[in-house]
């Protein structure tokens, strides 16, 4: 006797398998969202880190020269815009060298007409000098002899892909010069004799060229000047203000920096529309305001980093 067995196939019907499809869809997004989440974080926190090191290191290296302006300037220990050989470089007035090579006096002074990232706010160029307290390079890289005078301005150079932050310096005047020295049968022979450090060169040379970056990629470069009037109190304004001051005596500089990271970062939370307040004041005229380019191309993560610096080779009063 044969017996059969009804086979029943039994699985999924279309509308589990629906169900699961859209459970499986939304873990996999939710999985996706999560990941990139994670990546963006890391892109910012890379980025964040790296406009950190660019600007407190840059500015940080700046302020330590800063902090030697005027020094060994005589007794002209008081900085003011019209100082004979002063430690703020504001006008011709300050500058004893009566040759400068490789750059229009006019180029040189400090001014405020440089390249910006920043809607009709023009970046600053700041040029200090001082005479070296001991044998130290230069924001060049360049050896300078104790006694020797060091100028160097601090501007924004476009470095094609994006602006930099450089430093400018003259060159050094050399430890050994040539003279001439003319024989008893008249004949002309060439000597190398000591040349001593000058702090008051007649010629500058150098400047110009081979100028060293010191922040990499910044969209602005500002300068407040802090001016103490007879009665002691202190305001800061900016350089073509402080130019035409020349009663106040120089006591500090602000110095702001707005850097960016080197590439975009595609968050929300970063606005290319932004107000940037340059010195930590809203709507502060002429320190405030918005990027040129405010397209999605330009969500780069950026940060303003403000210094205050003590002329303390200002602060005293004439001998003379």
């Amino acid at each position: 006797m044969k017996i059969f067995h009804n086979q029943i196939q039994k699985g999924f019907t279309l509308l589990e398998l629906m169900i699961a499809l859209a459970l499986g869809l939304i873990i996999t997004a939710a999985a996706i969202q999560l990941i990139l989440g994670s990546f963006i974080t890391t892109k910012l926190q890379d980025a964040n880190a790296q406009i950190q090191d660019s600007g407190l290191f840059g500015l940080e290296y700046i302020v330590k020269d800063i902090q030697l302006i005027n020094y060994g300037n005589d007794n002209k220990f008081e900085i003011r815009a019209n100082t004979e050989n002063g430690g703020l470089v504001l006008n011709t007035a300050n500058i004893v060298a009566t040759t400068v090579n490789g750059l229009p006096v006019a180029d040189l002074v400090s001014q405020s007409n440089g390249l910006s990232n920043m809607e009709e706010i023009e970046s600053d160029q700041l040029t200090i000098q001082f005479v070296a307290p001991i044998q130290m390079l230069n924001c060049e890289g360049v050896n300078v002899r104790a006694g020797d005078l060091i100028v160097q301005r601090y501007f924004i150079r476009d470095d094609t892909t994006h602006l930099s932050l450089v430093c400018d310096a003259n060159i050094p005047t050399p430890a050994q010069i040539d003279e001439i020295i003319v024989n008893s049968d008249g004949s002309e022979e060439s000597r190398k004799i000591d040349n001593p450090p000058q702090k008051k060169p007649t010629i500058l040379n150098g400047l110009g060229v081979n100028a060293q970056v010191i922040i990499p990629r910044i969209d602005q470069f500002k300068v407040l000047i802090g001016g103490m009037d007879n009665n002691g109190a202190i305001a800061y304004y900016d350089i073509p203000t402080f130019k035409t001051k020349p009663n106040l005596k120089a006591v500090a500089i602000k110095l702001s920096v707005l850097v960016r990271a080197e590439n975009i970062v595609s968050s929300q939370n970063i606005n290319p529309a932004q107000e940037f307040n340059l010195f930590g004041i809203e709507s502060l005229s002429g320190f405030s305001g918005s990027l040129s380019d405010q397209t999605a191309a330009n969500r780069i993560p950026r940060q303003v980093y403000i210094a205050t610096v003590a002329l303390r080779n200002g602060l005293g009063e004439n001998d003379d």
